[in-house]
Order: C-alpha cells, then structure tokens, then sequence
C-alpha cells in the first residue's frame, strides 16, 4: 500500500490494497496538503483523494471538507451544461453535445465494482474514447472508455460505448 501506480502533471497515484490496518482504520488516515493551509485530501488513497489533490495542487479548485462518496461528486439536479452548485464545476450528462475534456471529472455512480461510485480525471479524449487517470483500482493507473455518438439536428450527441455502460458513468465535471 502506498506505492507510486503513475503520475498524471506531476501528480502522483498510489497503490490501495483495499484492506485498512486497525490502526489505519482507528486514525482515519487522511492526507492533508503540504502548502501550510490544512486542505483536507481525504482518505488515503482512495480515488476521491487523487482528484481531490489533483485539482487543488494543479488548478487550485478547493472542494468542500469530507465532501462525500465518489459519486456524492455529480448532482442529479443540476441541467446539463450548468454549474454543479456544491462542486462549483459545470456539469455534463451522458447524452450531450460536450464529450469528457483533459482535466475533467469522469464520476462513476454505483456499479457491480463499488457501491460508492467511482471518480477520475481525463487524461486524453478523442471522438472515440477518453482516457482515465485513476487510484484506488489496484495497480490500474489508467483505462480507456470508449465513446459513441449519432448526429442530432448537425451536432455530434455522445454517450458511452455498449461495452463499458456497466460502470454507469453518471457524466463529467468540467473547470
């Protein structure tokens, strides 16, 4: 546990083994930023830990303290397109004219690998498919998703490919 899995800018991921010591367990583990201001990584190294790190160190966007579940990160309530009220990021749904951009927030709600959902940052896009930087999924530091889309009124309208809709990719999160 805690091993260097990649690096996305220059921000590092770390390797969970999922399984806490007692006395991990009893001290909640948190990780905190180096910088004299006490921000609240969160627990390490889960995945809301990355990109919470992430987008403090490399975009100084702080998010609200213990913030919740991974996929806590997406507000149902929020159009498509607006700006996601607790995250103060634009918000985009499955089925829009936006497909995920670098540095964006891909939020994965419950899914048959986790209850609690799922987040990442983009690290490349294409019309086809974009990639992932992640942590807390074993040693797998990056994933590509494949993306579809159709032409609606002459715009491209994207969604996810057939092969990865079970990870229930609830939208992205955008600076």
């Amino acid at each position: 546990m805690g091993a260097e899995i990649g690096s996305l800018d220059g921000v590092k991921s770390y390797y969970n083994d999922g399984v806490q010591s007692p006395e991990e367990s009893a001290a909640g583990d948190r990780n905190y930023s180096k910088d004299g201001s006490n921000y609240e990584y969160g627990l390490k190294w889960q995945c809301v830990e990355f990109v919470r790190r992430y987008y403090y160190d490399r975009l100084g966007v702080r998010f609200a303290p213990r913030s919740g579940d991974a996929k806590d990160y997406f507000d149902n309530n929020t159009p498509n397109g607006g700006v996601n009220s607790q995250r103060r990021l634009r918000q985009f749904k499955i089925g829009s004219t936006e497909k995920p951009q670098y540095q964006d927030l891909i939020i994965f709600g419950r899914n048959p690998f986790s209850s609690v959902g799922h987040v990442a940052i983009v690290s490349s896009s294409s019309d086809e498919n974009f990639t992932i930087a992640q942590q807390n999924v074993g040693v797998k530091f990056t994933d590509t998703i494949g993306l579809v889309h159709k032409l609606v009124d002459g715009k491209k309208i994207y969604k996810i490919s057939q092969s990865h809709r079970s990870l229930n990719i609830m939208g992205w999160l955008r600076k």
